[in-house]
């Protein structure tokens, strides 16, 4: 299930390699698969692409949180909340209990 979102959002990168959505999401398969490190890469390239949207702030504060970092996490979700993304909100809030 994971792999061929894997495979789905490479072949979308391979026709669109500035579509930061395509990066996040298939950053957020490697995470599910247990891949921290492509996970970070495709997260921290949508940033690159699109930093003023939070979205990748968002799956990359969720990667940080998998991996135990709560201080990286809570900072990511804080730059996604502020830039509009009300999960990232959410888990601030969450991360403050």
């Amino acid at each position: 299930r994971y792999e061929a979102a894997i495979e789905d959002m490479s072949q979308a990168l391979s026709l669109d390699p500035h579509n930061s959505q395509a990066y996040n999401h298939r950053g957020a398969a490697h995470r599910k698969k247990g891949q921290a490190e492509k996970a970070f890469e495709d997260h921290n390239r949508a940033i690159e692409l699109s930093a003023n949207s939070g979205e990748g702030y968002y799956f990359r504060g969720q990667a940080f949180f998998d991996q135990g970092q709560k201080e990286k996490a809570r900072q990511d979700f804080q730059k996604a909340c502020a830039l509009g993304i009300a999960e990232g909100c959410r888990e601030v809030k969450l991360l403050e209990k």
